[in-house]
């Protein structure tokens, strides 16, 4: 069966599987493992901040 660019099924598995061989798809990977490295790290400061400011209003 074929897809709307004309590529059939296994067309399209090869050039997934060359792509994520890719150096291209390799820097993907590894910006997105950072960015959500990031975001681990945003939201255990934002549970600080939230803690943080309970405990202001706590003492106030």
């Amino acid at each position: 069966m074929t897809n709307i660019d004309g590529l059939n099924q296994e067309e399209i598995e090869a050039r997934q599987r060359a792509f994520s061989q890719s150096p291209e798809f390799k820097k993907r990977e590894i910006v997105f493992s950072q960015i959500q490295q990031i975001n681990v790290r945003l939201s255990n400061l934002e549970a600080n901040v939230e803690e943080i400011l309970n405990i202001l209003k706590a003492n106030n």
